[in-house]
């Protein structure tokens, strides 16, 4: 994201989201956003869109089978140079039942925590993390959105 103007639009965004949130983390860098079962993250980046311009680098699944941890690297996904080296986003996820999903999202650069969030939402809600500075005066927004995947066996 590359700010139309001086100074961050982030408490104006989250203003005119504030009917498709469900609840808000924030974390010593950046915010998250869990989105309504209802909404999903196209209609946040619309809004973002008004006061950024958004360059979209990557998009990408991943699966991570419950309490593992999953990396997904970005800088192998993308063609556009980022300012971090070896970006990557860890999760580790917990699934209790379809209303209760814990998932610890980390933004890392190599061996350095970029910043860290701890997310409670339901399967198929949207989590929108926004508001993460990088060295070039660019902001990260990614969006992450949990499904769940039974697997079984032949017969069952």
């Amino acid at each position: 994201l590359s700010p139309y103007t001086a100074g961050g639009q982030w408490n104006t965004i989250m203003h005119n989201a504030l009917p498709m949130i469900a609840t808000t983390k924030n974390a010593l860098t950046g915010r998250a956003m869990i989105l309504k079962n209802h909404k999903n993250s196209d209609d946040i980046v619309q809004i973002v869109k008004q006061f950024y311009q958004v360059q979209p680098l990557v998009s990408g699944q991943s699966v991570v089978p419950n309490g593992w941890q999953m990396r997904f690297n970005i800088n192998e996904c993308t063609t556009t140079p980022l300012p971090y080296a070896n970006m990557s986003l860890l999760m580790k996820t917990r699934i209790h039942n379809e209303m209760d999903e814990r998932t610890q999202i980390t933004l890392a650069s190599g061996n350095e925590v970029l910043t860290t969030f701890d997310i409670t939402s339901n399967l198929n809600q949207e989590v929108v993390l926004l508001g993460m500075r990088q060295p070039n005066n660019k902001e990260l927004l990614i969006t992450v959105k949990f499904n769940l995947i039974r697997l079984s066996q032949k017969g069952e």
